[in-house]
């Protein structure tokens, strides 16, 4: 879907030594090339149809209009006529979980009845009014670029940027997923980048990481991910070596299967040795690379397991640092001069 005629990548063949890192003349090709790419051509979600939630809908409903359309996140359109905003905000799984938790630990219901609960059933998503439940919500017009939903993903870290027409509807979803999957689609053109090493790139230095162990509760892995703004969190177990993680998609499997969230008071451990063969498959296991590793190669591994990160570790399995879909994006792009969000809004 990439191919573009005449692209100005395509200008740029040149020998380069994969140990080096991007020059200025790159960088400033990689920009001019997304923006000849208009918004309004991006290829729709792989259902066809972009899936949205009603502001009556109530969290339960959420969490199985995400799951059945296998997503975790979707705008809701506001139905109050009071409220002039079109869309109330995009939900998203993680929100749904810590809102879920801190009703637990607040109103000191006991797991083992908070399924029955009408936290789940009867709690409207207008009625949530914590800023902390809900995603970004930024969203662009048809005519702009490919280019200005990269850098809102790569530079300001937003998973997913809804595309609105001039009536203000949303005519698709652009996620970070599909960005990554269409370049991944097209590495050709991108040589001089995808040959970089992560070393190259700066993409396997050593950096503080967000991680518990093995030993630590559900719960405290779940606050991990909300209170740090992340998506998932790496588990780490003997030696600090990586042994998986705790992501958004498992907070949807939390949610639906009350035996998985009567462990959120039980180490990490329990609750990764207990979920099922189906359950497992529908998580996301942690995946790694090494700092040698060509930016190609892991831009394909995130790809093709349909996973939102990937995590550096030295040869011994020892962390050293996670690459995001964000980290990822960001290296295609680079933020103009004038302050972007400025002038988006």
């Amino acid at each position: 879907w990439f191919v573009v005629a005449s692209s100005p990548l395509l200008l740029l063949c040149f020998s380069f030594d994969p140990s080096c890192e991007m020059d200025s003349t790159l960088r400033a090709s990689l920009n001019f090339f997304f923006q000849t790419i208009p918004i309004k051509d991006f290829p729709p979600p792989p259902s066809g149809k972009c899936i949205t939630l009603t502001s009556d809908a109530t969290i339960m409903e959420a969490v199985q209009l995400l799951s059945s359309n296998n997503i975790l996140a979707a705008p809701v359109i506001n139905l109050d006529p009071s409220n002039p905003r079109k869309y109330l905000g995009i939900v998203d799984m993680i929100g749904i979980a810590c809102f879920l938790l801190d009703k637990v630990y607040e109103e000191h219901h006991t797991l083992d009845s908070f399924h029955k609960h009408d936290v789940l059933s009867q709690t409207r998503l207008s009625a949530i009014k914590d800023e902390s439940f809900w995603a970004p919500f930024m969203p662009l017009r048809e005519e702009d670029s490919l280019l200005d939903a990269m850098l809102i993903m790569g530079k300001y870290g937003v998973h997913r940027v809804p595309v609105v027409s001039v009536e203000g509807y949303i005519t698709n979803i652009i996620t970070q997923s599909a960005v990554v999957h269409a370049i991944a689609k097209n590495l050709d053109q991108f040589q001089e980048v995808s040959a970089l090493t992560l070393d190259a790139l700066g993409l396997a230095h050593p950096v503080t990481c967000i991680t518990v162990t093995i030993d630590d509760t559900l719960h405290t892995a779940i606050r991990a991910i909300r209170d740090n703004k992340v998506s998932a969190v790496p588990v780490l177990g003997f030696g600090q070596s990586l042994v998986g993680n705790v992501s958004a998609r498992d907070l949807r499997q939390l949610i639906l299967n009350p035996a998985l969230f009567k462990l959120i008071s039980h180490p990490v451990r329990q609750f990764l040795s207990s979920v099922s063969v189906v359950e497992r498959e529908e998580m996301q296991p942690a995946i790694s690379c090494r700092p040698k590793d060509s930016f190609g190669h892991v831009i394909r591994q995130l790809a093709i397991s349909k996973i939102h990160r990937t995590y550096v570790c030295d040869g011994a399995g020892h962390l050293i640092r996670v690459i995001s879909l964000t980290d990822v994006i960001d290296k295609f792009v680079t933020n103009p001069a004038e302050d972007f969000v400025d002038r988006l809004e």
